[in-house]
């Protein structure tokens, strides 16, 4: 394949990550609780018949695993392409105490507050979000988001990444 066919056919980088929104804390605690039961099941008994709960706390797991699943959202991102990557970074500057030194949580040369939401907003391509949807995960003056700080911040990290680093491949 010469040069030219593999720029047409080549696509921006891409990762999807996981987040579980609003789940309850409550189901996460009963299911590490089955699974602790089930890796105890699954020691060997003592007696020839074997461990017949072992079924019984596979199912357990398997059924509260469904349950925390209908909180999974699963976001598509996207790497930002020079251009973009370049117009995020002089919307978002790194903000100037008043010697015009800039402010240690800025070191890394954009607005620790503004810049990590902005490129998530661009990175993530799937599922497809409104700003009606991007207030409700994030929140506003009003509104409180229902994506925590640590998931914004995975997000954020690998929409960097996906901009960033190169694309290693494994041989």
């Amino acid at each position: 394949m010469n040069i030219k066919d593999r720029i047409k056919n080549a696509r921006p980088t891409t990762r999807t990550v996981r987040v579980w929104l609003g789940a309850d804390l409550d189901l996460v605690d009963e299911y590490e609780a089955a699974v602790a039961a089930l890796e105890e099941a699954q020691k060997p008994a003592d007696s020839l018949a074997g461990n017949g709960s072992v079924t019984d706390a596979e199912q357990l797991v398997a059924d509260l695993r469904a349950r925390l699943d209908e909180f999974a959202v699963d976001f598509r991102l996207r790497g930002l392409d020079d251009l973009r990557y370049a117009q995020l970074l002089r919307d978002h500057p790194a903000r100037v105490d008043a010697v015009g030194k800039t402010i240690e949580a800025d070191e890394s040369g954009w607005n620790r507050d503004t810049f990590p939401t902005a490129l998530v907003r661009l990175a993530v391509v799937d599922p497809e979000l409104d700003d009606e949807d991007w207030t409700a995960l994030l929140g506003d003056d009003t509104t409180l988001g229902v994506l925590t700080s640590r998931q914004l911040d995975r997000l954020a990290t690998v929409a960097f990444q996906l901009t960033r680093q190169i694309a290693d491949i494994p041989f």
